[in-house]
């Protein structure tokens, strides 16, 4: 494992994932790093994994890894070229959505965009903030709400969404703009904490509703709950000491595989309910690897 070149692996994975899963229509693309290896790696090594999850059902449909400090750009664009995108809408944090990413989905792929705008973005960024989103006659809004959910008497989150006109903002796919409130009270007639987010998209308003937009910004963290979680938590990612040759990247990878593969098995509540029952049935194990997409 510790030989054999992570790029080669990730791709013999990915062809043998992608017929076994149903056709994506929202990836969430993002980045982890490898907590255990970095620690153990000496100075100037970096381990981390990009990955597409699918929105619906959580299962890795495709990963790269690098080792270079700040590589998440080139890394993400790699990924993109392995993976079929036409009409996929992928949702990026913003340390993943340079400029050339949002155009290389768009313009090469024929994806959409969902991403998440921060400082990093200045110029947006600062049009964005600037706005009077309580003005305009194209606002339109959707909530959500979740009673005494994660340890929170409420949670509220509101979508602003808007049309910009073509100059307005600096990057040419956003056909929608758009302002989420994010109101959390911990104690009832408590405070309320109030937080706010923007993000643009190159879904027109005639494909995405303002909760459409929501649903998506909200199903973009299925690659921190279904994805970097369990890696953590259920297969020890962050606490495997694997630090020589490729066997961080390699290791990442097949934790990717074993998830798409217990994800696929319906029958199962629990990805660790699944593991454990193919830790005891190794032949079904070996079945399920080679059965045909």
């Amino acid at each position: 494992m510790e030989r054999t070149g992570p790029a080669s692996l990730e791709r013999v994975i990915q062809r043998w994932t992608q017929p076994r899963v149903s056709p994506p229509a929202a990836l969430a693309g993002d980045g982890k790093r490898m907590r255990g290896a970095n620690r153990m790696a000496p100075q100037g090594e970096h381990w981390e994994t990009v990955t597409l999850v699918d929105h619906a059902g959580g299962a890795p449909v495709a990963s790269r890894s690098y080792r270079e400090e700040g590589g998440e750009q080139h890394a993400m664009r790699a990924l993109l070229e392995e993976v079929d995108l036409p009409d996929v809408t992928v949702t990026l944090d913003a340390g993943h959505a340079g400029r050339e990413i949002r155009q290389a989905i768009v313009e090469q792929h024929g994806g959409h965009i969902l991403v998440r705008i921060k400082g990093n973005s200045k110029l947006t960024w600062e049009t964005l903030t600037g706005m009077d989103w309580d003005l305009g006659a194209e606002r339109s809004w959707a909530e959500q709400r979740w009673q005494r959910s994660h340890n929170r008497h409420w949670e509220r989150r509101c979508i602003q969404v808007f049309t910009p006109h073509p100059q307005l903002l600096p990057s040419p796919h956003a056909r929608q703009a758009y302002r989420i409130t994010h109101e959390t009270c911990q104690r009832l007639g408590g405070e309320i904490q109030r937080t706010c987010s923007y993000g643009i998209t190159s879904l027109p308003a005639a494909q995405a509703t303002a909760r459409d937009l929501l649903r998506l910004q909200r199903g973009h963290w299925q690659v921190e709950s279904a994805n970097h979680f369990r890696r953590d938590k259920t297969f020890g990612e962050d606490s495997s000491r694997i630090r020589t040759g490729h066997g961080p990247s390699n290791a990442a990878a097949l934790n990717n595989l074993a998830l798409a593969l217990l994800l696929s098995q319906r029958q199962f509540e629990t990805v660790p309910e699944a593991q454990t029952h193919f830790m005891g049935n190794r032949e079904e194990a070996i079945r399920l690897l080679l059965q045909s997409g």
